[in-house]
């Protein structure tokens, strides 16, 4: 899915688009997803949060990446079961070397036309040679510029 995006994408000259695009998958919360206090598992939050990240990426460069690092991660609300998530990426940062994607989950509650910000952070990815050795990154027409 692709759509555009109402944040500024940092363009450098290893990242030739004008704007960044938006990923995005639906997730519902099971009971296996819970922690001892009836909430969703933060490991589960990051683990859904890197895999949609992780295809942002890949959607951009095509090549083999790993997540680097994770910044910035804050849980804003608690997400308890039965509840339907939004977990969206977005491209926002390329340089030679990494690439930052935005992640945010949004709780989807079909009684509210709001959805609500639960969780937010930022996954950087590099690309990796065959060796596992970094890569420059090398964006390919995963995404058009138009």
């Amino acid at each position: 899915m692709k759509i555009r995006s109402k944040h500024q994408f940092l363009k450098t000259k290893y990242c030739p688009l004008k704007e960044s695009y938006l990923l995005s998958q639906s997730r519902l919360v099971l009971p296996k997803h819970l922690n001892d206090q009836e909430m969703l598992f933060g490991g589960n939050a990051l683990k859904w949060m890197d895999e949609t990240a992780y295809l942002t990426a890949k959607s951009f460069t095509g090549q083999s990446l790993v997540t680097a690092r994770i910044k910035d991660v804050k849980f804003i609300k608690p997400i308890r079961v039965g509840m339907t998530l939004n977990i969206s990426a977005e491209i926002v940062r390329c340089t030679r070397f990494h690439l930052t994607v935005l992640t945010e989950v949004w709780i989807i509650n079909s009684q509210n036309p709001e959805s609500e910000k639960a969780v937010s952070g930022s996954f950087i990815f590099t690309a990796v040679d065959p060796a596992g050795r970094l890569a420059t990154l090398l964006p390919y027409s995963g995404f058009s510029e138009s």
